[in-house]
């Protein structure tokens, strides 16, 4: 994201909001989000969430079933479900190379609802929190690191 100091701005003000959600203590009503749900995710997600909507038959790759709890793109360890701040990056940015299409123009208050409604519709939610995975620092950028890391000529 070199020279895209709007884009960096964007990843910031999405990760924030996911954990401002989470911060609150707050949960927002899941039924005002079954209406953002239906008019953005269910064509593809369908009515229930299990990967079942009317698109889905278009993709190489089926739209994830949100009713199994299961998510690839988090920051959490295995098995855990993710954190808002996941949700909300996955909804927001979209997944590229994927049907995951961005929802970048979904409101704040629209994309609480649809994450309180998505947590509704699998059970795994409703256990303890989810520890986010703490990432360590990148290793030094020495000469034989570099050449350990690159590829033989």
């Amino acid at each position: 994201m070199a020279g895209r100091p709007g884009a960096l701005a964007l990843l910031a003000a999405v990760v924030g909001l996911g954990l401002a959600v989470e911060a609150s203590g707050q949960s927002p009503d899941p039924s005002a989000g079954d209406a953002v749900f239906r008019d953005n995710c269910a064509v593809c997600h369908g009515p229930s969430g299990a990967g079942d909507g009317m698109a889905a038959h278009h993709f190489k790759n089926p739209p994830r079933d949100l009713t199994k709890g299961r998510f690839k793109f988090r920051s959490t360890a295995s098995g855990q479900v993710p954190t808002d701040a996941d949700l909300t990056r996955s909804i927001v940015q979209g997944i590229p190379s994927t049907g995951m299409v961005s929802q970048d123009h979904l409101t704040q208050a629209q994309l609480q609802a649809v994450i309180a409604f998505i947590k509704s519709l699998s059970s795994r939610f409703a256990g303890p929190p989810p520890r986010v995975l703490a990432i360590p620092p990148a290793p030094p950028a020495t000469p034989e690191a570099i050449r350990v890391l690159s590829p033989a000529p």
